[in-house]
């Protein structure tokens, strides 16, 4: 997420949090947290209010608060090895992440973007995504990566293996024929039927519906 998109430009205002400042947050100080607050608010909500969210004026709202009561919560292990500013912005990150999930989770309806450049990682996201970052997808490709290893884990052991031995682990039909002790043809045959049963699996599953990517033209059908 690049500054010109959110205009997190640091704030010279943001410098007045020195150490004696941040031990009277820590110490509960009401009148510090006011300024703590004044003084970080607009780089809260820039994030929060990031257009590729998506996010209703009262989910929006609802994020903020969480925001605030995890900063107000957190501030006591903050260590200095990096920056006030990248610490808030960690924490209003995450807690955006945890919206975009909690929604593909639930289903809700998913407005379109129109590329991905997978990443879930904070500090990619936060630096390194650029223009054509879209959250929904991300989240989306990661469920689909959790939901597979939980199918895969739950297949036999045969299939199990096989699946993975390839597709993990990139052996190759000799490689596989001589961990499972079977021919190079039995190997392949085995690993196309796995991949039947697999198939038919993922088609139950809603992560794997086409309709559930996002699209330029449409919204995601994944809440259907």
């Amino acid at each position: 997420m690049k500054s010109e998109e959110t205009n997190m430009d640091p704030a010279p205002g943001r410098n007045i949090i020195d150490d004696a400042m941040l031990d009277k947050l820590v110490g509960g100080d009401e009148e510090a947290w006011k300024r703590f607050f004044e003084v970080f608010d607009s780089l809260i909500r820039s994030i929060v209010s990031w257009p590729k969210w998506h996010f209703s004026e009262t989910i929006r709202e609802d994020i903020l608060q969480t925001v605030r009561m995890e900063i107000h919560k957190s501030l006591g292990r903050f260590r200095k090895d990096s920056s006030l500013e990248y610490f808030v912005k960690r924490i209003c990150i995450h807690r955006c992440i945890d919206e975009i999930r909690k929604q593909v989770r639930e289903r809700e309806l998913m407005s379109p973007y129109d590329y991905t450049q997978a990443g879930s990682d904070y500090r990619e996201m936060m630096a390194g995504t650029g223009l054509d970052f879209d959250p929904v997808l991300a989240v989306v490709l990661s469920e689909r990566a959790s939901a597979l290893r939980e199918i895969l884990n739950d297949m036999d052991d045969t299939c199990k293996n096989t699946i993975e031995s390839f597709y993990f682990k990139n052996q190759s039909y000799k490689e596989m024929a001589a961990r499972f002790n079977i021919s190079v043809i039995t190997a392949g045959t085995r690993l196309a039927k796995c991949l039947d049963k697999l198939k038919i699996i993922l088609r139950r599953n809603r992560f794997f519906r086409e309709e559930c990517l996002p699209t330029t033209d449409s919204h995601s059908n994944c809440n259907r």
